[in-house]
């Protein structure tokens, strides 16, 4: 008698399976709703998976092209820490022309679970609009909580915001070990007229080998302390002022301290930041910097001059999003002791199903100046322990995505 092979019976329980679904399951109870709008959600940030199961009277789409309604998200950090949320609604196919935009504010204190919340909640008022629209309109309601109190609330703090944050990473085996350990307190004020903040830090960094004979240790340090004030001169003009003090084992640092100011002009006033922004940034400074060793141009200490540049370009749209900037130091008393800075990003929705990125950054460096002039050893190198003589150093991603099939993606299945 001759068996079947694993292969298949394998095979055979497939189709089974797949037969068993066809007669059992051949009209999933509202998995796609007939009448119901078609959304696409267009947020890096946001938990879908909680989204579709909360949100019950909209069809999920994986590409914007079939979607009624685009949704998409943008935010940036808000002056208590937290993040302030632009939630724009985009009309397509029957509601073509139809937009609306909802700004909500989130704290910094606020768990994840919170803030999905949150995110849900606004998503269901500015897909009301669009949902009233269809026959599904006679099955949604609209409910109201009274506010507890309209006594305007006194901010006790006066808009200062305090935040201490620290991290240890240990890693091992039985013939390394790597510890790294930081710490960092800011406090922080912000309004519409000016931006204060302050900070300290620390890092310590040490790498364990383990020899016959013992062991070797390498270990990094690095500290110091910043500030900084920015001024809103009106819808497009600021000022700044800061300082910064640090020491670093890294870059043969014992002591370098700069302050600096300078102007920033954006093309598009402020307020539209979290969609576009394009801005021209100028600064004059001065440091002194005293090394841990001699610098390759047998200096122990010195005075400096200096002026930072910056163009910058931000641009989210429904397309894709993209930002590109240019940036720069120049040394003032030999204008060869200069970097350049290019980084640029896009990420573009070309056609339905198929998404491009890249990502990439490239710097000339010619100020180099604090490199220690003893030279390093061959764990430095190999380590990275110190910084290095270079005069380029870059970076760049690429990827690409392409998706077909079902446009719906209603059913969240959290199995295996």
């Amino acid at each position: 008698m001759k068996f079947l092979s694993p292969y298949c019976i394998a095979i055979l329980i497939a189709f089974a399976s797949q037969s068993l679904h066809a007669q059992t399951d051949s009209k999933p109870a509202d998995s796609v709703l007939e009448d119901a709008i078609k959304i696409y959600i267009d947020c890096s940030t946001c938990d879908n998976d909680y989204i579709r199961r909360e949100i019950s009277f909209v069809n999920f789409v994986r590409d914007r092209n079939q979607a009624d309604v685009h949704i998409l998200v943008s935010r940036q950090m808000n002056g208590s820490g937290g993040d302030e949320y632009m939630v724009e609604f985009i009309g397509n196919q029957a509601f073509s022309g139809m937009t609306d935009t909802l700004i909500f504010n989130t704290k910094q204190s606020e768990t994840d679970d919170k803030i999905r919340a949150e995110v849900v909640k606004y998503f269901k008022l500015g897909l009301t609009r669009f949902a009233a629209k269809t026959n599904l309109s006679e099955h949604l309601d609209i409910k109201f909580t009274k506010p507890t109190s309209n006594t305007k609330v006194k901010d006790k703090w006066n808009y200062w915001v305090f935040e201490i944050d620290g991290n240890m990473w240990i890693n091992g085996d039985e013939n390394y070990r790597s510890v790294s350990i930081g710490n960092e307190y800011e406090a922080s004020r912000v309004t519409e007229a000016l931006k204060v903040g302050f900070g300290l830090w620390w890092n310590y960094n040490d790498q364990k080998f383990n020899e016959d004979d013992g062991y070797d240790l390498y270990t990094n340090r690095s500290k110091g302390t910043w500030g900084h004030f920015v001024f809103s001169l009106n819808d497009k003009w600021s000022a700044a002022y800061e300082y910064n003090f640090f020491t670093s084992t890294f870059s043969n640092k014992d002591f370098d301290f700069s302050t600096e100011t300078g102007i920033e002009y954006n093309i598009f006033p402020y307020k539209e930041s979290s969609r576009r922004a394009w801005i021209f940034r100028s600064t004059l400074g001065v440091t002194y910097m005293d090394y841990t060793h001699k610098s390759i141009y047998d200096k122990t200490n010195e005075w400096l001059t200096y002026t930072r540049f910056l163009s910058a370009i931000e641009i989210q749209q429904p397309w894709g999003s993209l930002y590109s900037s240019l940036n720069g130091i120049l040394y003032l008393h030999d204008f060869d002791k200069n970097r350049l800075t290019i980084s640029a990003g896009m990420e573009v929705n070309l056609f339905e199903g198929f998404s491009c990125n890249f990502d990439g950054n490239y710097s000339r460096t010619r100020d180099q100046i604090s490199l220690s002039g003893e030279g390093e050893s061959e764990a430095d190198i190999l380590l990275r322990r110190r910084e290095l003589a270079s005069g380029y150093n870059y970076w760049f991603s690429f990827g690409i995505s392409y998706s077909f099939g079902s446009i719906y993606n209603n059913i969240v299945n959290p199995r295996f």
